[in-house]
């Protein structure tokens, strides 16, 4: 069985070295634009192009856009979020295109649970934390605290692995603006703040 990566930035190779070696798996790596032959592909950076050529079940990294905003309909096709700290999780969210055994079999060949969630703009966690952050941002922007200070009340206060503030410069401020201006479409008040767009 061989198992296309196409387009890692290394975070999905250090996750399928870890993974207890099986004689019945390739992995190949490719940051080709062209889909190689394969049983199954995890995409971690889509293009409309890539997307358009896949013919097996996919797993695709996109946390935006939903299958119908990707003009995707049918096909055996999940989508997860491979931010930062997230790909490392033990249960992935996917919102999921066509249900099937596919997905079943994606889960035992990574080693992780794959649990399905509604196809819409940010799945679920990625959606709460890109609030929490742009909530954190507004904060800031109002002097309440300095941001360690923040990081540490919602740490001690919530139990959060990690602070708003930490969290946003690990995933990257685009990433969240990203989202944010995505659910905005639909309603204002996640407009992301003015600190997430900045450069």
């Amino acid at each position: 069985m061989k198992i296309a990566v196409l387009n890692d930035d290394g975070a999905f190779r250090e996750m399928v070295n870890a993974l207890p070696p099986r004689q019945d798996v390739i992995w190949q790596f490719s940051s080709d634009s062209q889909v190689p032959d394969a049983d199954y592909v995890v995409v971690m950076q889509p293009t409309a192009a890539i997307i358009q050529q896949l013919q097996v079940p996919a797993l695709i990294n996109e946390t935006t856009l939903t299958f119908s905003q990707m003009n995707v309909a049918q096909k055996p096709f999940a989508r997860f979020c491979g931010w930062p700290g997230f790909i490392q999780r033990e249960k992935w969210e996917v919102a999921v295109c066509q249900h099937g055994p596919w997905l079943e079999a994606f889960s035992q060949l990574l080693n992780i649970q794959l649990v399905p969630v509604a196809d819409a703009p940010g799945l679920v966690a990625p959606r709460i934390l890109a609030m929490i952050i742009n909530e954190a941002c507004y904060g800031l922007a109002d002097g309440i605290c300095s941001a360690s200070d923040m990081d540490t009340a919602m740490k001690l206060g919530t139990n959060y692995p990690k602070g708003p503030v930490a969290w946003m410069e690990e995933i990257g401020k685009e990433k969240i603006a990203k989202l944010l201006s995505a659910m905005a479409k639909t309603d204002n008040r996640y407009a992301p703040h003015p600190l997430l767009t900045e450069s």
